[in-house]
């Protein structure tokens, strides 16, 4: 799963466990809600209708096994955490949110920082290509003209 794909589930996930629903309805609003956005969505589903009666974070293990996620995992141990310290959910979850978009920054950033060292190369071929190919050509105008 993408980092994106998996980002705007904690932030649905967030958003709806702080309008006052339980964590499983918010996961049961979030599967409808991601049923049409591919893979994600419909193993979200898949995962919600038949591990939700066990637990919601059931859902959320499941998930994080089919998509070997860490993100996911790390959003498991925090609401195993909240919940045994008697925190809440949304809390958890808004965590895992804010780690999962810094991540996705960080990455972007490295991105950034990379791309003057990966475009170099193209630049500076077809600079000189340019350079080779107007060099070159009076020469060979020349020496057309000189074969007539």
């Amino acid at each position: 799963a993408d980092l994106t794909e998996i980002r705007d589930f904690a932030v649905n996930l967030q958003l709806a466990t702080s309008l006052e629903e339980t964590l499983s309805g918010a996961l049961i609003e979030t599967a409808e809600q991601f049923a049409n956005r591919g893979v994600f969505g419909q193993r979200l589903k898949r995962q919600v209708e038949s591990k939700l009666a066990i637990s919601p974070e059931e859902v959320i293990r499941g998930l994080a096994e089919d998509f070997e996620s860490e993100e996911l995992r790390g959003m498991l141990s925090r609401l195993e955490m909240a919940r045994d310290g008697g925190t809440s959910s949304v809390e958890a979850v808004r965590v895992s949110a804010e780690d999962i978009e810094n991540k996705i920054r960080a990455k972007v950033e490295r991105d950034i920082q990379r791309a003057p060292v990966i475009l170099t190369i193209p630049m500076v071929a077809g600079v000189f290509f340019a350079a080779i190919v107007l060099m070159i050509y009076p020469l060979a105008v020349q020496l057309i003209a000189s074969f007539k």
